[in-house]
């Protein structure tokens, strides 16, 4: 009877442990999954961001190529309208003498 008892207890004991053992188990793999769930969020977060910068990079190249070619373009429109009017000061200028020298001869 008193080797029943303690057989019984070591029972219980054991019981208990195997009870506590499946919980701690349980909880991991909760945990396991929790983690699982976060490592996945971060990855697609991470493959985001890689996406967002390609982009951004992208359209960095793309609005630095505009520029370049917007800064071509005003300085051919500059210097075409510098030569234009290099034109019209020498045209100018000769009508000018033309005038005075009509001038003089009509005098």
């Amino acid at each position: 009877s008193d080797k029943n008892s303690q057989l019984l207890e070591q029972l219980n004991t054991t019981e208990s442990q195997m009870a506590a053992a499946q919980r701690d188990a349980a909880a991991l793999r909760d945990s396991e999954a929790r983690l699982k769930l976060e490592i996945d969020a971060v990855e697609a977060e991470r493959l985001r961001l890689e996406n967002n910068l390609t982009d951004m990079q992208k359209l960095k190249a793309d609005n630095q190529k505009l520029v370049r070619s917007e800064v071509t373009r005003l300085t051919q429109t500059v210097l075409a309208t510098s030569d234009k009017n290099s034109q019209l000061l020498e045209q100018l200028t000769t009508a000018e003498g033309q005038m005075d020298a009509a001038q003089r001869d009509a005098a």
